[in-house]
């Protein structure tokens, strides 16, 4: 820094310049008498937490850089990653230990000492210890940044942004269209049609009719007008003219900006450094940024120099020393060298702050070390967590979804599950020997031995007796589902499902289809609307033949209604808990009250569904299901598995096992942000398993939605 001036130029430890910063438009550094005056920006430069209250008090906090070895809030938030366990969100530490359990719906990485969770479908704020000190009432929440963050509601009007402070009080009114983080004590903010910029009270300090802003970076924000991009200063005034067709954020001195297509950089004073020469180029981050050329992405220094040749097909920033790249449309990380140190293999990566690498790969969050290991959490025993979830005929490990060839069976009394799939998505390693029948998985301190039919497996060298013997049902090992926790010390949680089956046996032993007046009736209908088309005389003639036979079609309906009430009067009478039979008597009435079109039955069978739902909540939502497959139309369709799907979410899963409606199931789970992975799942069933309209539907969402090409 140099006195008389706003300039702040970063070195490196050799003092070779990385870049330049602007402190503020208004204020420089400055002598009085001999002291040194410097402006607050250089202390939030530094990544300290300032205020300025009421224009009497000035607070810096310095905890964040503080060397003590207790280590400061903020230390320790940095060092808490979110992660599923199961169907919640946790947190743990660089090494997997879980530090907060897993209570949340969602999780947002931790800033400025709070992270924002979700709870029951609102999101709110929890501290380093997991306690919620700002309570779950919002849509959204993001960040926090210079102790505020981003936070909306919805109404019947949509959905309305605004900001809060840490200890939850309201920054301003919750109004604006859409807005982002408040940099250097300024937000960008949609009210209208245009951006404007709120000051650090929430009240609108610059409004100038910008189409499109961003958030203030080294004393200059980048705004739009007229369609092209320039800068003002923190006064509103244009530091740099509006002349760019598109331009990034200043940072480390430089920012990219682009005309005809073709990027380069200029500095805080308009001087073009970098000549406009690229096909792409990205903010600087740890002296290099990300530029294209010849259709490839590479980096480049301050000075223009290329470092690392152009050869990804995209790139991310710098950050702790490596950089996210894709190629073959896989993402992995370089180093500052250029060298790969995780090959490209994940859908997306990023670089969590605190030096971890986050992926994503089908749908699912992963964490990895900077060896490309997958790092698992642990409890306080450092002994991996793993739940296997067995929900009816579904199969969860671990959160994830298993893709079963065979799904859970019931022998003996004991459910029993398929054991490749499970142990393999726990990376053991399994081998099979046909001749002896037996089967051999293990990992690192782990060897357990099983034999078809036999009664007890070996765990570690220990005998483990069964419940019932492992046998092969159509190709596949099946085992006792407690045999999982016996052998892997998984956490199993098992709850049975039961889904809507109609029992065609009922219907056709009313002889509904041999029954002569049932046949002449629809007969009649047919011939009927035939002779619609040929004369009042033919017309008049065909509806006394359909006269006739509909009043002999009432006699059989009423007799068929009094054997149908009749046998399950019975069935009910022995069994008046067991909500299977309410259901089966509800299906059989739907199917008559739609082959007689009659309301009446139609609404006998609802109620009596209902009924069903009291005795278990599960086998009504199962009826609703079955009876918007066979007679719903799109809209009431998409209604039931939105209403079973917010219900209970294995509902819907069981159901399509039997049912195949994939896409209705994956189009219900992806309105709904908690259960993602449920829609990618059933959305690459359709895309697989569908007609081709369908089939291309669900590729369409899942392209659009979550970024999987099928």
């Amino acid at each position: 820094m140099q006195v008389g001036s706003n300039k702040v130029t970063k070195l490196d430890k050799k003092h070779v310049k990385l870049g330049e910063f602007t402190l503020s438009t208004t204020v420089s550094v400055h002598l009085e008498g001999d002291i040194i005056f410097i402006p607050i920006d250089f202390f939030q430069l530094l990544g300290f937490s300032t205020s300025y209250d009421n224009g009497k008090i000035v607070k810096i906090d310095f905890t964040r850089k503080s060397s003590s070895g207790s280590g400061s809030s903020l230390d320790e938030a940095a060092s808490l990653f979110p992660v599923k366990i199961g169907r919640k969100y946790g947190f743990m530490d660089k090494s997997g230990y879980l530090k907060i359990q897993p209570n949340f719906d969602g999780a947002s990485p931790f800033s400025e000492g709070l992270a924002a969770v979700k709870v029951d479908d609102k999101w709110g704020y929890a501290d380093t210890t997991g306690k919620i000190v700002i309570t779950p009432q919002y849509h959204t929440a993001s960040a926090f940044s210079e102790s505020k963050a981003i936070v909306s509601l919805e109404d019947q009007n949509g959905v309305k942004f605004g900001y809060i402070n840490n200890k939850g009080n309201k920054v301003g009114n919750i109004m604006y269209e859409f807005a982002l983080p408040y940099k250097e004590n300024f937000a960008p903010v949609v009210t209208g049609k245009y951006f404007a910029f709120l000051n650090r009270d929430g009240y609108i300090q610059i409004y100038k009719s910008f189409e499109d802003a961003s958030s203030f970076s080294e004393g200059l924000a980048r705004v739009a007008v007229a369609n092209k991009y320039g800068f003002i200063d923190k006064s509103g005034s244009p530091a740099i003219p509006y002349q760019y067709d598109k331009a990034s954020d200043f940072s480390e001195g430089l920012a990219a900006v682009s005309l005809d297509a073709k990027w380069g950089y200029i500095n805080i004073e308009n001087t073009t450094i970098i000549p406009l020469q690229f096909e792409d180029a990205s903010p600087f981050s740890e002296g290099l940024a990300a530029v294209k050329k010849g259709g490839k992405y590479g980096f480049v220094d301050p000075t223009g120099k290329i470092i690392i040749s152009p050869q990804f097909e995209k790139a991310g920033s710098f950050e702790s020393g490596f950089a996210p790249v894709q190629q073959s449309g896989k993402w992995g990380f370089i180093n500052k060298q250029g060298n790969v140190v995780v090959q490209p293999q994940y859908d997306f990566a990023y670089i969590e702050r605190g030096g971890m690498f986050h992926v994503q790969n089908n749908g699912n969050n992963l964490y990895i070390d900077h060896q490309g290991r997958f790092i698992q959490p642990l409890n306080e025993k450092g002994e991996e967590i793993n739940l296997v979830n067995v929900q009816g005929k579904v199969i969860e490990v671990n959160g994830n979804l298993l893709n079963l060839e065979v799904p859970p069976a019931l022998v003996d009394g004991s459910t029993l599950v398929p054991l490749r799939p499970i142990l393999e998505s726990l990376n053991l390693k399994l081998d099979w020997n046909a001749a002896k029948q037996t089967i051999t998985a293990s990992k690192d301190g782990l060897t357990i031995l099983l034999q078809i039919n036999q009664s007890t497996a070996t765990v570690n060298g220990q005998q483990v007796a069964l419940p019932v013997p492992p046998q092969i049902i159509n190709g596949s090992t099946m085992v006792p589902v407690r045999f999982i926790s016996q052998s892997v010390g998984a956490q199993v949680d098992y709850t049975p499902y039961s889904p809507v089956e109609f029992d065609v046996d009922l219907f056709t032993s009313l002889n509904i289809t041999n029954n002569k007046e049932i046949q002449a009736f629809f007969l009649a209908k047919e011939n009927y609307e035939e002779a619609q088309l040929h004369g009042a005389a033919a017309t008049a003639a065909a509806e006394e033949t359909l006269y006739s036979t509909g009043e002999a079609l009432l006699d059989v309906q009423d007799n068929l209604l009094k054997e149908v009430d009749y046998k399950f009067g019975k069935l009910i009478d022995a069994a008046p808990q067991n909500a299977g039979v309410y259901i089966q008597y509800a299906i059989l009435l739907n199917e008559l009250g739609h082959l007689f079109e009659d309301n009446s039955i139609y609404g006998a069978a609802n109620m009596i569904a209902t009924e069903a739902g009291k005795i278990d909540l599960k086998a009504f939502h199962f009826y609703q299901l079955y009876e918007a497959d066979l007679y719903g139309d799109d809209a009431e369709i998409d209604k039931k598995y939105q209403v079973a799907a917010a219900a209970d979410p294995y509902i819907v899963l069981n159901h399509v096992l039997k049912s195949d409606h994939y896409y209705e199931a994956g189009l219900a789970f992806s309105k709904m942000d908690s259960t993602k992975d449920y829609a990618i799942y059933c959305l690459k069933k359709a895309a697989m398993l569908e007609e081709a309209t369908i089939a291309n539907k669900a590729k369409q969402l899942l392209a659009s939605k979550y970024k999987i090409q099928q």
